[in-house]
């Protein structure tokens, strides 16, 4: 019960902070950036995935350790290459931002977090209808 208070009192949390998803200077700022580009369009789950997917990277020694460098990291997302990374969908931003401080939040609770992470600790995701790479790396 305290574990879904928890929750529905983050998501519901009101707080802005503004976005410059070109330099992500904040952990927050880049793990929303992420979410919004990989999967504004998908459900929460999908949100969910990529945020976990994100954070697990920052926990592995395959990755840097802080989420903005993990998503600053050179073709890891498809996002991070396009010329222009302008934010048109208020609605599907502000559920990023408000789902990337949740994540954060749920991060600093392992136990908590490791129950809830359904990927399993996840490095890697593959969005369908993307070109696939040449050679595809899965697992942890």
């Amino acid at each position: 019960m305290r574990t879904l208070l928890f929750v529905l009192l983050m998501l519901s949390a009101n707080g802005s902070f503004a976005a410059n998803c070109r330099t992500v200077e904040s952990d927050v700022t880049a793990l929303a950036c992420n979410i919004y580009f990989e999967s504004r369009g998908e459900s929460l789950a999908g949100q969910m995935l990529v945020g976990f997917v994100t954070i697990n990277r920052s926990h592995s020694e395959e990755f840097p350790e802080t989420i903005k460098d993990v998503v600053k990291q050179r073709t890891q997302f498809s996002w991070r290459s396009r010329r222009s990374v302008k934010i048109d969908e208020p609605d599907a931003w502000e559920r990023s931002k408000k789902l990337s401080r949740f994540m954060l939040a749920l991060a600093d609770h392992k136990e908590i977090y490791d129950k809830m992470d359904f990927t399993k600790g996840s490095l890697y995701f593959h969005k369908v209808g993307t070109p696939r790479p040449k050679l595809i790396v899965t697992g942890k």
